[in-house]
């Protein structure tokens, strides 16, 4: 704890803890978001991935969906998140933005779930009704190509 005087002749009594958290928050210039008070917003995204969990789960135990497939889920959910986070960094610092397309590439290829988790936490992308079509196209694309690899292996549709 110190004290110091401020312009104006006031003391200023401060925490060194708090001003070392507050300095770590300036240079990281990240946090998390607070939760949605409006559980509507939040809806389609718990939907698609209870759906998404569900469906997995279905086809590794009935299909023996490859055990690896689950494994690039997560890593391409792991790079998506990790480039909604840098392109947030960069928006409010005002540096040269991450090109859509290129987010957009990884949730196609299967990180969209990391897309999502990304959405919630920094509330990036949410309000541009343009990007977010897109985002919810290839959920949409993900979550037939699994009925559909379900439905094929089960014999139910003959390929």
């Amino acid at each position: 704890m110190s004290l110091r005087a401020a312009a104006g002749g006031e003391a200023i009594l401060s925490f060194s803890g708090m001003a070392a958290v507050r300095q770590a928050q300036q240079v990281t210039d990240f946090h998390i978001a607070p939760p949605r008070v409006n559980l509507a917003n939040t809806m389609p995204a718990l939907l698609a991935c209870a759906a998404f969990i569900t469906l997995l789960g279905l086809a590794t135990i009935t299909v023996e969906l490859p055990v690896w497939i689950i494994g690039w889920y997560l890593a391409t959910s792991l790079v998506t998140l990790t480039l909604y986070i840098e392109d947030k960094r960069r928006a409010r610092r005002g540096m040269r933005r991450i090109p859509e397309k290129t987010p957009h590439r990884w949730e196609l290829l299967g990180g969209w779930s990391g897309a999502l988790i990304a959405q919630e936490m920094v509330r990036h992308k949410v309000k541009k009704d343009s990007y977010m079509f897109v985002f919810w196209l290839i959920v949409v694309l993900h979550l037939l190509g699994l009925v559909g690899y379900i439905v094929v292996r089960m014999g139910l549709i003959v390929w």
